[in-house]
């Protein structure tokens, strides 16, 4: 999955290029990017597997939401 959208950086700092022909695109390395303007996490969340996410978020942030939805949630 590939999303496009425009965002906000501080600075470029290279521009390389990768593959050849239609597989062709350029690897762009910058400081400060701001995405939260630029894109919902709706259209993020599925570039990554689960367990990242949920490991990315960790266990008590996951445990409050669920808790939140009405669910019982034990940590231990």
């Amino acid at each position: 999955m590939a999303i496009s959208g425009k965002v906000k950086i501080k600075s470029i700092n290279g521009i390389t290029p990768e593959g050849d022909g239609w597989n062709r695109s350029l690897e762009v390395d910058f400081d400060d990017m701001e995405i939260s303007d630029s894109f919902k996490a709706d259209e993020i969340v599925g570039e990554y597997n689960v367990d990242d996410l949920l490991e990315a978020i960790g266990d008590a942030d996951v445990a409050t939401w669920l808790s939140e939805q009405g669910y019982e949630v034990s940590l231990g």
